[in-house]
């Protein structure tokens, strides 16, 4: 029997710092292009994630494929090599900078470490001092860093809490009962420090965006950030759905159902919003595009675009004998 895997393509092409949509489904050994559309209303998104659920077996309950926690260290010469030689983070892309939780600069060693952020002198070793240390809430859980001249991003997950209930809800039969208490919201942050002061950095821009963190790269002063949230059970009846948010500093916004964007591809799962967040790490700009798609796998970026797969395998009817 012929195993049928359906890979999904959204490509976002990076046009000076703007996000423009596009998508490509692909079976195997055949292309395909579908129309991208938006949801009219958040009522048409709740509806939209229902019927994708009622048409398949189960719903899946999975965690993405976020990037490890940990990250990639490559670090192993910086002090050795003086300033005018260290190493920096390996990359697929030339111009396209990853994070890392260790980032240098040929003089300054930056590193994330017990949920902390330390500013070293490094060069010359004989110099070496910790110059600062900034540490994070408890609920904030550093994950990777960048460092762009007198620039320090940090990347963090955190959680909020919701309740996906309608208080003047009535009880029903037919109302299933399955999430008795408020769940927790996964919350992607950026923080950008300036750090001309190294003994004394500033936060100048505080960004979050509903989801786990997946990935992110960092192109001509603009960090590009993905990250992943489960589109949760659609009840029968009267219930609702979590509204994404982006918070910057110390405002909040809901994002429009109307700029969330879907493949018109049959039978397939709604199990995630995919969020891109552009940010201008000089002048906090930014731009969001969200995506209704099965759980992101891969991701890819050049200098114009960032490409991010999906896989879905076909759905076989368990057999079980008497």
């Amino acid at each position: 029997m012929k195993k049928e895997i359906w890979y999904s393509l959204i490509m976002v092409s990076i046009l000076g710092g703007a996000l423009v949509v596009a998508l490509m489904d692909v079976p195997t050994g055949t292309s395909f292009r579908y129309e991208i559309k938006t949801f009219d209303s958040y009522e048409d998104l709740r509806s939209h994630i229902q019927s994708r659920y009622m048409s398949c077996y189960l719903p899946s309950y999975y965690m993405p494929s976020a990037k490890p926690y940990a990250g990639k260290t490559s670090l192993e010469n910086a002090l050795d090599g003086g300033c005018n030689d260290f190493s920096k983070t390996n990359i697929q892309v030339e111009g396209v900078d990853e994070a890392d939780i260790v980032k240098t600069d040929g003089t300054y060693i930056y590193i994330i470490a017990n949920n902390c952020l330390y500013i070293i002198f490094a060069y010359p070793a004989s110099d070496a001092e910790i110059l600062s240390k900034i540490e994070f809430s408890e609920n904030l859980y550093l994950r990777e860093l960048y460092i762009d001249n007198d620039k320090v991003i940090v990347i963090a997950e955190s959680w909020r809490m919701i309740d996906l209930y309608n208080d003047s809800k009535e009880e029903s039969s037919d109302y299933v009962d399955v999430i008795p208490y408020p769940i927790s919201i996964p919350s992607t942050t950026i923080r950008i420090y300036d750090v001309s002061d190294r003994k004394n950095p500033e936060l100048i821009k505080d960004v979050s965006i509903d989801g786990y963190y997946f990935d992110s790269r960092m192109i001509d002063g603009k960090v590009y950030l993905v990250s992943v949230e489960e589109s949760y059970y659609i009840f029968p009846t009267d219930s609702i759905i979590n509204i994404p948010e982006i918070r910057i500093d110390d405002s909040v916004y809901k994002i429009p159902a109307e700029e969330i964007y879907y493949p018109d591809i049959p039978n397939t799962n709604a199990d995630s919003l995919t969020h891109i967040v552009a940010i201008d790490i000089n002048d906090g700009t930014f731009d969001e595009k969200s995506f209704l798609i099965d759980y992101s796998q891969n991701m890819y970026v050049s200098k114009d675009s960032i490409y991010i797969t999906t896989i879905k395998y076909p759905v076989r009817p368990l057999l079980v004998s008497p």
